[in-house]
């Protein structure tokens, strides 16, 4: 659902407070060590940062599965790396795997979501806006290959090109004008797009 939303894009005149983006990846079965591993590196990482380093939070499940919180619920990022085998433990497609989740926040949020669309939306362009997000934790993402390189470019994306403007009013303008038509408003859509000019009065001119 979430991914058929996104496809849509966000109307016009909207924000968004919140954006999740998660990874699931297969093929590890020793997910209490790899959780470990990633909390010492992100532990040296953030002692290395010259600015207030984010909190780190390791629980121990007890066989339960472990997590790794990166970040306070209260900041714009808040990462959480998990063993998703244990929390599906009555679905065995989720044997083996782990789980990592990145809570973006007000404008991190609204960025994160522009990185997902700017390309034109698909899974692929999330899981890059991810490994950046995890990268600001210090962490590398399992079996991602070689899109931290695309995913570490500048969050803020200004559209600027012809096709990124295209793209944008496509996914994003097309469908909220599409709707407003169909409820008998297109003399306002418009005039609010600066395309009045454009309606015929009946007289034979534009006005």
């Amino acid at each position: 659902m979430a991914h058929r939303w996104c496809e849509q894009g966000l109307p016009v005149g909207h924000n968004m407070s919140r954006c999740d983006i998660s990874l699931t990846v297969w093929g590890v079965y020793d997910q209490s060590a790899v959780i470990a591993l990633h909390s010492d590196v992100a532990d040296k990482y953030r002692k290395s940062l010259q600015c207030r380093p984010f909190k780190l939070r390791l629980i121990d499940g007890k066989g339960d599965g472990d997590t790794l919180y990166l970040g306070s619920r209260s900041s714009d990022l808040f990462t959480r790396i998990y063993d998703k085998e244990k929390e599906q433990v009555n679905d065995e497609s989720y044997k083996g795997s782990i789980r990592y989740e990145c809570e973006c926040k007000e404008r991190l949020a609204f960025n994160a979501y522009t990185r997902c669309v700017a390309r034109g939306y698909s899974a692929t362009s999330c899981m890059e806006v991810l490994v950046g997000l995890l990268l600001r934790r210090g962490v590398h993402a399992l079996g991602v290959g070689d899109t931290s390189m695309v995913a570490t470019a500048p969050t803020q994306l200004p559209i600027s090109s012809v096709e990124n403007s295209l793209t944008w009013l496509e996914k994003q303008v097309s469908p909220t004008v599409r709707r407003l038509v169909r409820e008998g408003y297109e003399d306002e859509v418009l005039h609010a797009l600066g395309l009045h000019h454009l309606i015929d009065d009946g007289s034979g001119y534009d006005v």
